[in-house]
């Protein structure tokens, strides 16, 4: 898409030139704005090859979980200095659990970002916890808990999941 986005831009400066002469028309103008998006598509593709995602063998133990609790797989939670992939996120009850399969993730760091973000939405009062790469056990038996909860704030669940969707690829 993004290259397609590309190309009709350079059509349109293309034909701006042939009919002008120059550079210097409005369908130059156009034709530069018109890049702005591609060029947002082509950084989203970057940062999609980067991101990691969900293992198979972590998505195998949590998927008898779906439907029974508010999942996201694979995301990738963008900041001004450090950047935090998720393999797996659980939401209930105002306890956002998740678990980071990428060795390098801060925890502490990411579980400040998630907070900070939900804080900055006005939803307050909300347990963050990132297990790491070599606690996905317990990240499974935690997820398995909440499950087991009867869920109460169905629609803050839903407000926390549309913050960290807003803020991650």
């Amino acid at each position: 898409m993004a290259i397609l986005m590309y190309a009709v831009s350079l059509g349109i400066f293309i034909m701006g030139y042939v009919s002008t002469g120059t550079n210097k028309n409005l369908l130059t103008i156009v034709a530069v704005l018109g890049i702005l998006p591609a060029s947002k598509r082509a950084v989203s593709v970057v940062m999609y090859a980067r991101a990691g995602c969900c293992s198979d063998i972590l998505k195998s133990r949590v998927e008898g979980l779906e439907g029974k609790i508010r999942m996201m797989y694979d995301l990738y939670l963008t900041a001004y200095d450090k950047n935090y992939q998720i393999s797996c996120m659980v939401i209930r009850n105002r306890n956002v659990v998740a678990v980071s399969e990428n060795p390098k993730t801060d925890l502490k760091k990411g579980e400040n970002h998630i907070a900070e973000r939900l804080a900055c939405d006005g939803v307050k009062d909300v347990t963050v916890k990132l297990f790491g790469s070599n606690e996905v056990d317990k990240f499974v038996k935690r997820a398995c808990e909440l499950s087991g909860l009867e869920d109460e704030t169905t629609d803050l669940n839903n407000k926390i999941a549309n913050t960290v969707a807003n803020v991650s690829l």
